[in-house]
């Protein structure tokens, strides 16, 4: 439906009954990015755009440590850091 949409977006609707009205789309980090970025060796958006445009895929993604968060608190293991 959108020619050229490519990476993560948020798409905002309206859902009535029996309609829905699409009221915008646009660019999106998600949660699940907050915590990646935290622990693989490689740049993501830079990763993504080299994918999509250039057809390049990043040789090799390593995790290190681990995160787990909630809406309160971020906290990273394994030495890399601990935020609260």
């Amino acid at each position: 439906m959108f020619p050229g949409l490519q990476g993560y977006v948020g798409v905002d609707l309206i859902l009535a009954q029996e309609e829905a009205w699409l009221v915008e789309i646009n660019p999106r980090l998600t949660t699940s990015d907050i915590g990646l970025r935290q622990v693989v060796n490689i740049n993501l958006a830079k990763a993504i755009w080299e994918a999509c445009r250039e057809g390049v895929l990043a040789e090799q993604v390593r995790l290190r440590g681990e995160v787990s968060f909630d809406k309160d608190e971020l906290i990273l293991q394994e030495g890399l850091a601990y935020l609260q």
